[in-house]
């Protein structure tokens, strides 16, 4: 049986988006394949992720090293205790310190594996820092596998592409096919926030679609700091029955969402390969999305499976919304075609994709065993401009103060 170990240090913060429901079916699928499954995160996961890892059966490690901590000091400690797991592969998802910093210290037999989740410098430094200590790498869109190869130093053959997976919908031509007299349902699923999301724009949008006379009910999934600025500047649509703010909801609230909306808007300036958008269009939505090379370029089709829009082009989204509400019959065109687009991107196909990954991996890191260095230097993000015993000092002093 094949163990692995995921890594994810940021499970006890606030819901992320992509990377973590990832890392959930991920966990789920491989236990379920019959893996050894062991997921280490920092402190513990927040209370709607905890509840879900606890339903992939694996094993969960929430308290492998004390907080706080100094990177330099745990690194050594963590790598022992991934040896004494004995595991086949060791896999950073998501991490901004350790999960890098232990790579160095691991046994040679062990197939290392990163996660480019972004099309972003979060991922790329690190994956360029520890380089060659990675068996293998991968990259949830052939835009960041482009990034990894060229500015990560990586060698084509250690860099896979592997897009997130999707539960499809039923086809749309079964269902909810859109009333030519009734209104347009929108929905936007995601983090409310600028960074990446650029979540205002959805406001923008809104309300330039206020004074004209399409008939129009905009869902709103998600949370995060804009929650604010939607319930006031989007008050009158909610009083008026136009507009909902549903929260985070769960997988199968958000599908039974998705079955009853038309159109799924997405505003990102920047994305790895964003989940909602594959999940809206397997539900048989029409993407109207921005274009931007990763993710969305490569997924959407411009007036073929979706609609394209520039990055705060909040006159085009409202123009590609109108044509649609005038256009009923492009607009069922387009929802058939991002369904049928869609049926490419499934959980099993992502699961059979890993196993494959990882069989190359361990055979890679059999065939070229790489030389750990427990000297090798921190990246640029985890050094700090103090000397290590000034810090060990100040946390030993915060340490008895708490």
């Amino acid at each position: 049986m094949m163990n692995v170990v995921l890594v994810d240090t940021t499970l006890a913060g606030p819901v992320i988006g992509s990377a973590q429901t990832f890392l959930l079916d991920l966990a789920a699928g491989l236990v379920e394949l019959g893996l050894g499954v062991h997921v280490a995160t920092a402190g513990q996961p927040e209370r709607r992720i905890a509840a879900s890892l606890e339903q992939t059966g694996a094993s969960v490690h929430t308290d492998i090293w004390p907080s706080p901590y100094l990177v330099e000091d745990i690194a050594p400690g963590f790598a022992d205790w991934v040896h004494d797991l004995n595991p086949d592969v060791y896999i950073v998802s998501v991490s901004p310190d350790i999960g890098w910093a232990a790579l160095p210290h691991l046994q040679p037999k062990i197939a290392t594996v990163a996660i480019a989740h972004g099309d972003s410098a979060t991922f790329f430094h690190p994956m360029a820092h520890y380089a060659r200590y990675l068996t293998w790498a991968v990259g949830v869109s052939e835009t960041v596998c482009e990034h990894l190869r060229t500015e990560c130093g990586l060698p084509a053959e250690r860099v896979v592409w592997i897009p997130y997976g999707v539960y499809p919908g039923p086809n749309p031509g079964l269902l909810n096919a859109p009333d030519p007299d009734g209104a347009l349902r929108l929905i936007y699923a995601g983090r409310l926030t600028d960074t990446q999301k650029r979540a205002s724009d959805v406001i923008r949008i809104v309300e330039r679609l206020r004074p004209t006379a399409l008939n129009y009910h905009v869902s709103v999934v998600g949370d995060g700091p804009l929650k604010g600025d939607f319930c006031r500047d989007l008050a009158p649509e909610i009083a008026a029955g136009r507009a909902v703010m549903t929260g985070w909801l769960s997988r199968e609230d958000l599908h039974k969402e998705m079955d009853q909306s038309d159109v799924f808007i997405l505003t990102s300036d920047s994305e790895g390969f964003p989940i909602g958008l594959v999940e809206a269009m397997a539900h048989g939505l029409a993407p109207v999305v921005t274009d931007i090379p990763s993710g969305n370029r490569q997924l959407v089709r411009h007036l073929e499976n979706g609609m394209l829009a520039p990055v705060g082009g909040i006159d085009d989204f409202v123009a590609d919304i109108q044509r649609l509400d005038q256009d009923r019959r492009l607009l069922r065109s387009l929802r058939a075609a991002a369904w049928q687009s869609a049926q490419r991107f499934t959980i099993q196909r992502m699961l059979r994709s890993y196993l494959h990954c990882f069989t190359n991996a361990t055979n890679a890191a059999q065939a070229n065993r790489r030389m750990p260095d427990p000297q090798f230097p921190l990246m640029g993000r985890c050094v700090s401009r103090y000397p290590l015993w000034l810090r060990r000092l100040k946390l030993a002093v915060g340490r008895v103060q708490m």
